[in-house]
């Protein structure tokens, strides 16, 4: 499951994503006035570029 959001009034630099991958596992993009922030949380989960990419994909794939 995928959650688009912004803040009120700035969705042009403060979006996020939070994507929903299993019943314990989070993967997430804040940007943050030009500066994006990911996290990860699950069990064996770390921050990687293949989970950057991931979170980044679907993030284009929201926007079209």
């Amino acid at each position: 499951m995928a959650v688009p959001g912004c803040i009120e009034r700035a969705c042009g630099t403060h979006r996020g994503l939070l994507l929903i991958a299993g019943p314990t596992e989070l993967l997430a993009r804040l940007d943050d006035g030009g500066l994006s922030v990911h996290y990860v949380h699950g069990t064996g989960l770390a921050p990687s570029p293949e989970m950057r990419a991931l979170v980044d994909a679907a993030r284009r794939a929201l926007r079209r």
